[in-house]
């Protein structure tokens, strides 16, 4: 039973766009996964994960990161990781 015929418009509207949501926010959590892993593999942000996010694990923080920048709190990539590697005062 229909109280309103307006309210019972707004709720298919409400009901239609919570449908048409579901495809966009499986399509951003894959490619956040993606991301978060091609940002692990890389070692991007590598340093900037841990003072951002001390309290959650290694893979928490990478994707946390990535789901800023999704959102448009971009960062850049610091690629730390791979320049203490090739540091020539690092290897002994």
């Amino acid at each position: 039973m229909i109280l309103n015929e307006r309210f019972g418009m707004f709720v298919e509207l409400f009901i239609t766009c919570l449908v048409d949501i579901v495809p966009f926010t499986v399509f951003l959590l894959i490619w956040l996964c993606t991301f978060t892993l091609l940002y692990s593999v890389v070692g991007a942000n590598s340093n900037e994960s841990k003072t951002d996010f001390p309290d959650v694990d290694k893979k928490t923080a990478y994707f946390l990161s990535t789901w800023e920048n999704a959102i448009g709190n971009i960062s850049p990539p610091s690629f730390d990781y791979w320049s203490n590697i090739t540091d020539p005062k690092n290897s002994a």
